[in-house]
C-alpha cells in the first residue's frame, strides 16, 4: 500500500488527536493511532476508551488498507515535516513515513486489538449551539473545576438546557462560574449532563485547527455519551455520572442578585496588574489579600511574615458603605479569563459570595471570601 497526503491537510487533521491519546495506559494499543485508508480518503482515529476522535483527510492511495502505529511518534513526525507531501508505504510489519528526503519506519501494531468506533445509538436529545460561544463557555468555567475531586458532580462542566438556551457551569465549591448561551436550539428543557475536563481539552484542541468557528455544532446525547462533528472531525465522549446531584447554583445566583447598594465598577486591566504584582509575594501558606472598599478607592493589603507588607490602591466607582473582605488569587484568574475593560464587582459582606459579571451579563463568576 502506498498513500500520499498533502502535509497541510494532514497537519490540520491530526492537530487535536494528541489530546485523546493517554499519556500512560495499561493497554498499549491505546497509545496508537488507527489509519483507515481508502482510494480517496484517510480516516484517522485515536481513543482513550472515554473519548474517541476520528478525522477524515483527503489522500491518494493505490489500495485500501488499515494500520496502527505509535501515535506520539507519528504526530511528532507530521508536525515537524517541511515538504508538501507525506507518503505512507506499508509492508508486512512496518509503515514507512516519508516526506522529501526524510524517511522513518514505524512498527505496525495489532489492528484487531484497536477499539471499534462506538456505536451510534438513537439520540433523542440534542443541542444546536454556536461553536465559538460553546468554546468560550467551556473556557470560562473550566478553571473552576477540580478534576481530582472525589465527588463526580464536581469533576466536570455541568451543562443544562433552560427556556432561553443553555448554561455551562463549573465549581469546586469555593468558586462558581456560570456562562449562558441563548442562541441555541434544544430538543427539550431540562437536559443535564457533565462533560469531563479531558473532553473540554479535546474540544478546544479540535477548534484550534479550524479556520473559522462561525458555525453551529449539533450535539447529540444519550444517557452516558455525547456525539458531535466539527468540520471533518467526529467526536464521541463518555459523560460523567452525577449530573442529577449537581448543586442548585441558580439559588446562589438569585440570592446574590438580591443584594442592594454593593456594586462597584473597576478598571479590569488596572486591577489585574495590581494583583499580579502582589502575587509575586503570595505563598501557599499566606494567601490572604485584604480588600478594603472605601469611598472611591479599592485598597489591597497583603502581609507575608517571610516577605513583609504590600499595599496597592485602585480607583473605583462606588457609592455604598465602606467594606472589608479577604480574598485569595482565585479572583485574579477570573479577571484574566473575563477580558473586559471594566468589571462589575458585587461585595455584600465578609462572609458572603463576591460576584463578578461581564459587560453582556451572560458570564457570572463568584468566589467565597476567606476568613478575616
Amino acid at each position: 500500500m502506498k498513500c500520499q497526503v498533502e502535509l497541510k491537510d494532514l497537519q490540520n487533521a491530526v492537530r487535536g488527536l494528541g489530546t485523546v491519546i493517554p499519556p500512560i495506559s495499561v493497554m498499549s494499543i491505546l497509545s496508537g493511532i488507527l489509519f483507515d485508508v481508502s482510494e480517496g480518503s484517510m480516516n484517522i482515529r485515536a481513543t482513550d476508551l472515554e473519548n474517541t476522535m476520528q478525522v477524515t483527510c483527503p489522500c491518494r492511495s493505490d489500495v485500501a488498507a488499515k494500520f496502527v502505529v505509535d501515535g506520539k511518534k507519528v504526530l511528532e513526525l507530521v508536525r515537524n515535516f517541511k515538504d508538501d507531501i507525506v507518503t505512507f508505504t506499508m509492508s508486512d510489519d512496518k509503515v514507512v513515513v516519508s516526506s522529501g528526503r526524510s524517511k522513518y519506519g514505524l512498527k505496525i501494531m495489532d489492528v484487531e486489538s484497536f477499539p471499534e468506533l462506538p456505536d451510534m445509538v438513537a439520540c433523542d436529545k440534542y443541542i444546536s449551539v454556536p461553536l465559538d460561544e460553546f468554546i468560550n463557555g467551556l473556557t470560562s468555567v473550566s478553571f473552576c473545576i477540580d478534576g481530582k475531586e472525589v465527588r463526580p458532580q464536581f469533576r466536570g462542566a455541568f451543562i443544562e438546557t433552560y427556556d432561553k438556551g443553555i448554561r455551562i457551569v463549573g465549581t469546586d465549591t469555593k468558586q462558581l462560574s456560570v456562562y449562558g448561551i441563548e442562541m441555541c436550539n434544544v430538543s427539550e428543557i431540562g437536559i443535564r449532563f457533565l462533560l469531563t475536563l479531558k473532553a473540554i481539552d479535546v474540544f478546544k484542541s479540535v477548534c484550534s485547527a479550524q479556520d473559522d468557528l462561525d458555525m453551529n455544532i449539533d450535539i447529540r446525547l444519550t444517557d452516558n455519551q455525547l456525539h458531535t462533528s466539527i468540520g471533518y472531525t467526529t467526536l464521541t465522549m463518555q459523560l460523567l455520572s452525577g449530573a442529577e446531584d449537581f448543586p442548585d447554583y441558580m439559588k446562589i445566583l438569585d440570592n446574590v442578585a438580591s443584594y442592594e447598594n454593593c456594586d462597584l465598577l473597576v478598571d479590569s486591566n488596572e486591577l489585574i496588574e495590581v494583583l499580579r504584582r502582589i502575587k509575586i509575594f503570595v505563598s501557599d501558606r499566606y494567601q490572604k489579600m485584604m480588600f478594603e472598599i472605601k469611598h472611591n478607592l479599592l485598597n489591597i493589603h497583603y502581609s507575608n511574615p517571610d516577605e513583609g507588607d504590600m499595599f496597592e490602591s485602585v480607583d473605583i466607582e462606588y457609592t455604598g458603605e465602606d467594606k472589608k473582605i479577604a480574598l485569595n488569587d482565585y479572583i485574579l484568574t477570573a479577571l484574566q479569563k473575563m477580558s473586559v475593560k471594566k468589571v462589575n464587582m458585587r461585595v455584600k459582606g465578609e462572609t458572603l459570595p463576591v460576584r463578578l459579571i461581564n459587560n453582556g451579563g451572560n458570564w457570572v463568576y463568584m468566589v467565597m471570601p476567606l476568613r478575616m
